[in-house]
């Protein structure tokens, strides 16, 4: 499930990083920052094709050690290796974009993808039924009804 989470926001995350205007990008003017944003895609895209690139040949070697594998054991040692590997590479590339869209002045952007990120490295603990979060200090122990 969190990988296609993970799938879903760095899909979400694309669209926003691609599809965005610079803040001062208007379809209608033509500005000095048109040439250098679409090389700044270009170069973006060069590295997460380098990276997808890198994961395609270590998920080849991870494959092979499989089937050539023993035992279940180690058969669930290297899917375990195999499942790891994908979680970096989203992270990875979604890296590449933040640091692209930071670079371009979408610091909005940017900031929805580390948070993205942050989720995925560090997932929230779901509490079990009826157990409650303990509030942090100096906040009331129930919230105040709003209306």
């Amino acid at each position: 499930m969190c990988r296609t989470i993970g799938r879903a926001v760095m899909a979400l995350v694309s669209l926003l990083v691609l599809a965005a205007p610079g803040p001062a990008a208007r379809a209608d003017v033509p500005t000095a920052a048109t040439p250098s944003r679409s090389g700044s895609h270009l170069a973006m895209r060069n590295e997460m094709r380098a990276v997808i690139d890198a994961e395609r040949v270590t998920l080849e070697a991870l494959n092979a050690r499989f089937r050539q594998s023993a035992d279940a054991e180690a058969g669930l040692a290297i899917q375990r290796e195999i499942a790891q590997l994908k979680v970096q590479t989203e992270l990875s590339l979604l890296r590449i974009q933040a640091r692209h869209a930071r670079a371009a002045g979408r610091a909005t952007v940017a900031d929805a993808i580390e948070r993205a990120i942050r989720e995925i490295e560090s997932p929230p603990v779901p509490l079990p039924a009826g157990i409650r979060p303990v509030p942090a200090p100096g906040t009331p122990a129930t919230p105040a009804p709003t209306r």
